[in-house]
């Protein structure tokens, strides 16, 4: 789209999202990602605010479920905040507010369909987060990500296909032992384009679950949530 054309859809998008943010400069920065910025030597790209927003969505979130929870456990929020605050559950929200239509890309990321991976708009939604933190203030902020980001956390929180098991994983794993889980490949079959991985995952020498599945991170994903179970039966 041309630059009236993006102006235009820029727009749209903060009115829908129900915000006027007050620094244009740091909006664009927020939509900067770093391919776009290399390519036309910008001094800046997304992702120092992308740090910040992912702070302040994590804060929000903890806020959010406390007031909406009063009688829910520790245990239960620090999940629940987990899929709220994870990459797949910001992704689909910035596809569906149309943040890819936005973001401004380098060209080889744009034809390599950047505009589609999650991964990368829900950054931009992060950083989107940081810039109307620092443009407009907490309140503002706090309003678009519970307004925006927030808005089906029912259905998010109890979706399996968003629960990031390996970070949930990790979390208890820190609390409990005071280090981290390791993942190692115990078997690899199947041609390339069919390929089956079996994970192992341990901590301190304990094997706590394997895991399988066409991909590494699927696999991991799959021992990750063994583990939990594993562990949950435990406690």
């Amino acid at each position: 789209m041309n630059d009236e054309e993006r102006r235009s859809a820029v727009n749209a998008f903060f009115k829908n999202a129900g915000v006027e943010p007050q620094s244009l400069y740091t909006l664009e920065e927020a939509l900067a990602h770093s391919s776009y910025s290399f390519e036309n030597n910008l001094p800046f790209n997304n992702e120092r605010l992308e740090f910040l927003g992912d702070a302040l969505i994590g804060f929000f979130a903890a806020d959010f479920l406390m007031e909406r929870f009063p009688e829910a456990t520790e245990g239960d929020m620090s999940r629940w905040k987990s899929i709220l605050v994870s990459r797949p559950a910001l992704g689909r929200c910035a596809e569906n507010m149309g943040l890819g239509e936005i973001v401004l890309l380098g060209r080889g990321e744009d034809l390599a369909g950047g505009r589609e991976r999650h991964s990368l708009i829900g950054s931009a939604l992060e950083a989107v987060v940081g810039a109307i933190y620092l443009s407009n203030g907490l309140d503002d902020a706090r309003e678009f990500t519970e307004r925006n980001v927030f808005a089906h956390y029912e259905e998010i929180i109890a979706s399996e296909e968003l629960m990031d098991y390996k970070s949930r994983l990790q979390e208890i794993v820190q609390k409990q032992w005071k280090t981290v889980p390791n993942y190692t490949v115990v078997h690899e079959s199947g041609p390339d384009h069919l390929k089956n991985f079996i994970i192992e995952v341990e901590v301190e020498g304990r094997t706590l679950a394997r895991g399988k599945g066409p991909r590494k991170k699927a696999a991991e994903s799959d021992a990750a949530r063994k583990a939990l179970e594993r562990l949950e039966e435990d406690l």
